[in-house]
């Protein structure tokens, strides 16, 4: 005979004899299922079995711990036996890691499911396991009543809640889900506890462990007695573990807040550099925490306004719940209270940065100005500057060509003086009986050649140096000058 599949198991629990509207209600938690927990992709229930069942009976305690291959067989002869009158069975379900699957495979997860009749609003609980806790779901406890004759019901319930992680004493986000059938029997009530944590090492299990723990033999256990005669102390024990968290928790967002509050009150000159991105992130940060922290402490209020109006209390225990229930609210309050105040410091540091960039923007502005300003001054002055360069290299250059002409007209006139300063003679006379200028002989003869080699010596004199000058200049034998050179290296 071929061993039955989980798909099977499931099938054979989704075709009970539910009446109509379950049967409608189920077809989409069945689709859900079977996407979460679908051999390809399995997020939901582990392969390997590591779960516990506990039972409670006339003050003794039995727990069962179901691990490795033989599980299903152990499971299957731990439901086939009755629990004795007014007993209660707890099956404690919880994953190693805080998002990880329940360390429960899903054909024994369906065979519990199957065996002790359990309702399928349980499932919507389950599915959200294995997965990062969503602020969507942060608010919805998945609350479930149902109540038959004779005070018999079925409750189930997901509590959100924050506690300490023991390893880095970080504050993280845990879920645990709660299943509570209560039925008659042959002599009073018993009472079926199913309990899905996403990790085992919690508080509430803990404790609950702890305190249903091996008792000496034949000796009662006080705390399987009061159990067994206050079933809904469970609950209570569980509030009470995470209840008083809630105030330790959003004295730490605040706490955290303060600082940056602070220091964006007091600072006036805030930029966007690394130290503010960081704040401006841990602002985001914490308004996103205290989000979900208060919507999932919204939810912990209808769960224990739900237990104070379900349960069958004591009068002290009904007074202490609602107290809880009191307390809760306020730090809802609180929390919105928290999350004004984040947002406000948030728009604040933004508008410091925005305000402090356009005063530098202002600022920068106004000296880019004063820079064209004193630009346009400038240019005003060098195109003064090159006018007046103009006008003086057109003045040079006027002054040059008198200069040459002076040039000329002393190469030709000074030989003739010297050369008359010389020789002491005058080369014209006056003949009065003529009436006119007469040369002298001496004119042709010493005063004209003399004249003429000077004038010709004195040209030769200046080309000569013209030519030294630029000769002076070059190097090499291709005629090129030394900064012609220069400029070719």
């Amino acid at each position: 005979m071929s061993a039955i599949t989980p798909q099977q198991e499931w099938d054979f629990y989704f075709s009970r004899a539910f009446s109509t509207p379950l049967s409608v209600e189920c077809s989409g938690l069945r689709d859900q299922l079977q996407d979460r927990a679908n051999p390809d992709n399995n997020v939901l229930f582990g392969e390997v079995a590591n779960f516990r069942v506990i039972d409670v009976a006339q003050g003794a305690v039995q727990t069962h711990v179901l691990r490795g291959p033989g599980a299903a067989a152990r499971l299957d002869d731990i439901l086939g036996m009755e629990v004795p009158p007014k007993g209660i069975r707890i099956i404690s379900l919880a994953s190693t890691r805080s998002i990880g699957a329940l360390d429960i495979p899903s054909n024994l997860a369906a065979r519990i499911f199957n065996k002790c009749s359990v309702r399928p609003e349980f499932l919507r609980t389950l599915l959200f396991f294995g997965q990062v806790p969503l602020e969507s779901e942060a608010r919805n406890s998945y609350i479930s009543y149902h109540g038959g004759e004779d005070d018999e019901f079925t409750m189930s319930y997901k509590l959100n809640f924050f506690e300490k992680n023991a390893e880095n004493n970080d504050w993280a986000s845990r879920q645990i889900g709660v299943y509570h059938h209560r039925y008659p029997q042959a002599e009073g009530f018993g009472n079926l506890f199913i309990l899905a944590a996403g990790k085992r090492r919690t508080k509430f299990l803990s404790s609950l462990e702890k305190q249903l723990g091996k008792s000496p033999e034949n000796t009662p256990d006080p705390s399987a007695l009061h159990l067994e005669e206050n079933p809904w102390s469970l609950h209570m024990a569980l509030l009470s573990c995470y209840v008083d968290n809630w105030r330790d928790y959003f004295d730490h967002l605040g706490t955290k807040f303060q600082y940056i509050n602070d220091r964006a009150i007091g600072s006036q000159t805030i930029f966007m550099d690394e130290k503010a991105v960081n704040e401006v992130t841990a602002l985001r940060d914490l308004y996103d925490r205290s989000l979900f922290g208060g919507a999932a402490c919204a939810g912990n209020v209808e769960v224990a306004q739900m237990l104070a109006d379900r349960l069958i209390l004591p009068k002290d225990e009904r007074g202490s719940l609602e107290a809880s229930v009191h307390m809760l609210q306020g730090l809802v309050g609180s929390c919105t209270v928290l999350q004004e105040k984040i947002k406000n410091a948030t728009d604040l540091v933004g508008y410091l940065i925005t305000f402090n960039y356009q005063s530098m923007a202002n600022k920068l502005d106004g000296e880019v100005r004063d820079v064209a300003k004193d630009t346009k001054i400038l240019t005003d002055k060098l195109h003064c500057l090159a006018e007046s360069t103009n006008t003086i290299a057109k003045n040079t250059a006027n002054d040059g060509v008198l200069i040459t002409a002076i040039t000329v007209v002393s190469a030709i006139y000074v030989p003739g003086s010297f050369v008359a300063s010389i020789f002491g003679m005058n080369f014209f006379s006056f003949d009065e009986e003529a009436r006119r200028l007469v040369v002298s002989a001496d004119f042709g003869q010493v005063f004209f050649p003399v004249w003429l080699g000077l004038i010709i010596l004195t040209g030769g004199l200046f080309i000569f140096s013209y030519r030294k000058k630029r000769s002076g200049g070059r190097v090499g034998g291709d005629g090129s000058s030394a900064y012609e050179m220069q400029l070719h290296v």
